[in-house]
């Protein structure tokens, strides 16, 4: 694409994503650019999240953060920006398969306890904060009082304090990152193995060839 280009400002918050930075502004500015470029069109934002490695966090207060801030620069462009935001969904429910990276990166609001053969999705503090803004359809005035809205469903799943996070590996019980790490270890050792039998192969066959030739 003609006239594009990247940049990534030192100040600017990791994700668990190389490619992902946390820049709340940006996303009110684009959502202001689709209105003046295409004359403002009905938008409906169908992933936004945030990504995290290692040990999974059940307190994710770097996920509220981005929630928080990303959902309020989206009613600023709605409400005070006059955009056409007509829906926005978070990414994602639980943490699911990456296509390029696997379950090294976590985008869910909902932990997946691979370790138990059930899969139970334990939620995160993230689920109950945006199931907050969900049920209050953005961010109560705390200068109104408490709003009704913002109280906790009695049959609302409370969130886990912990969970295993020990997997079973060649015998062994790890830890998610530990299995992780030992897996890319493994992969690539037997990557060499298939190199280096490959060239044996072709060093086999040629040496066959050259006794084949000789008078």
């Amino acid at each position: 694409m003609k006239g594009v280009a990247t940049i990534a400002d030192s100040s600017w918050p990791d994700s668990g994503s190389f490619w992902l930075k946390v820049t709340p502004f940006g996303f009110r500015r684009i959502l202001n650019w689709l209105k003046e470029e295409y004359n403002n069109p009905p938008i409906y934002v169908t992933e936004n999240g945030v990504s995290r490695r290692g040990d999974p966090e059940l307190n994710d207060t770097d996920r509220i953060y981005y929630l928080r801030s990303y959902i309020n620069e989206a009613l600023k462009a709605a409400v005070q920006d006059k955009v056409d935001l007509r829906g926005y969904t978070v990414w994602s429910v639980m943490d699911n398969f990456e296509w390029a990276i696997g379950f090294a990166e976590r985008f869910g609001v909902h932990f997946v306890n691979r370790s138990d053969p059930s899969l139970p999705r334990i939620p995160k503090a993230s689920a109950k904060v945006y199931a907050s803004v969900v049920r209050c359809n953005g961010f109560p005035d705390p200068a109104q009082g408490p709003h009704p809205c913002l109280q906790q469903p009695e049959d609302a799943e409370t969130t886990a304090s912990s969970v295993t996070t020990e997997v079973p590996f060649l015998g062994l019980m790890l830890g998610i990152t530990e299995a992780q790490m030992a897996l890319y270890v493994l992969f690539a050792l037997l990557l060499l193995g298939v190199c280096s039998l490959v060239f044996l192969l072709y060093k086999y066959c040629k040496r066959s060839k050259h006794r084949e030739t000789q008078p």
